[in-house]
């Protein structure tokens, strides 16, 4: 009886020692990620699809929509703009995203020219009491453009087309902006009581086409970054 113990013990050490093997298999780390936001601005054209290395990640992105923040592996990617529900190719970009950064893609121009602007997006807390804003010029028919407030005070100025600022603090509150032609008084579009809510990050962009009518007329629009 001892020795049939001592056989079955004997006969248990491999499986013992393949369950040791197995705990010692390294553990693959999850990949890093990268988040990204896409805003369609080009005033003249038809919804878009947003895919990645060939992968749908929003369909039917209209004007003037975004996607909101969405995860891929950080990296290189291929990125493509495609007319919605087809495989026609808008615009094809190479780009790469850094580890645990949120990045904004625009999609610019007119139907006939449409390129990216990517940025990457700095959304470090505002300070107690502040908001932050990043302000874009993203109409392209619009000559150089003033932001203001309807007091007149400069908030961000001499803006040509797809050209953008920082996130900049600016004091929490409700606020009326005007847009002006660079340099001048003239009131081209206001933007009345916009909040800028304590601790949030926004970004606003100049919108259509000078002297276009309907949801293509020069404008202005917000995006809430956090």
């Amino acid at each position: 009886m001892r020795k049939l113990s001592i056989a079955v013990a004997l006969l248990a050490l491999p499986l013992a020692f393949n369950a040791c093997d197995d705990d010692d298999d390294p553990v693959t780390p999850p990949a890093p990620k990268a988040s990204l936001n896409v805003t369609h601005t080009v005033p003249n054209l038809a919804p878009v699809d947003v895919l990645i290395d060939d992968s749908r990640m929003d369909e039917d992105l209209a004007y003037t929509t975004s996607t909101g923040y969405f995860q891929v592996n950080a990296g290189s990617h291929n990125v493509k703009i495609n007319a919605a529900n087809t495989t026609n190719i808008i615009v094809e970009r190479p780009l790469s995203f850094p580890a645990d950064s949120k990045s904004s893609i625009f999609i610019v121009g007119t139907n006939t020219s449409v390129e990216t602007l990517e940025i990457v997006d700095d959304l470090s807390a505002p300070a107690v009491g502040q908001a932050k804003v990043r302000f874009l010029h993203l109409s392209p028919t619009a000559p150089a453009i003033d932001f203001t407030t309807d007091a007149g005070t400069p908030v961000f100025t001499d803006y040509t087309f797809k050209e953008y600022s920082p996130f900049t603090p600016m004091d929490a509150g409700t606020y009326n902006f005007e847009v002006h032609p660079a340099g001048t008084s003239t009131v081209v579009y206001t933007m009345p009581n916009v909040v800028l809510a304590e601790g949030k990050i926004y970004t606003i962009y100049s919108k259509g086409l000078v002297n276009g009518s309907g949801d293509q007329a020069f404008g202005t629009e917000l995006i809430v970054n956090n």
